[in-house]
């Protein structure tokens, strides 16, 4: 299952840099601070994140683990 997940991904890492450079540019001349923070920890089993995934049509840079999300799922 877990290499059917992987194969069938169609994120590439240049929609990611994207996705973040949308998040971080502002359209106006105003000044803005925005703090940005990316957990490196599941956020269910909070263990570091091994195989980094996220849902296709998440518009967020948090991922989770995807052993852990599979084996879950399995349950």
């Amino acid at each position: 299952m877990r290499e059917r997940v992987i194969q069938q991904s169609s994120t590439d890492p240049t929609a990611s840099r994207a996705l973040l450079n949308k998040m971080l540019s502002t359209d106006s001349d105003e000044v803005s601070c925005m703090d940005l923070e990316i957990s490196l920890r599941d956020p269910v089993a909070m263990t570091r994140i091994r195989t980094p995934a996220k849902g296709l049509k998440c518009d967020h840079l948090q991922c989770f683990d995807l052993d852990i999300f599979l084996e879950f799922a399995r349950r």
